[in-house]
């Protein structure tokens, strides 16, 4: 049972981690030429994430 559940939990931390990492948006937005393509600088895209990744990391209570 632990052998099977050690990679999921694996896989779900990484995940969670890597959607939550700043240096990841960061170098997308370099990689893809994001801010000349959009016409928006860093700092609106690093705003626009951060409510995103707030969004999906809430935890409302119903």
């Amino acid at each position: 049972m632990f052998a099977l559940l050690l990679p999921v939990f694996l896989i779900l931390f990484n995940t969670s981690y890597i959607t939550n990492s700043e240096w990841l948006y960061e170098y997308n937005w370099w990689r893809n030429d994001i801010p000349n393509r959009t016409g928006l600088d860093k700092e609106q895209l690093n705003s626009g994430a951060a409510q995103i990744k707030q969004y999906f990391n809430d935890d409302p209570s119903y």
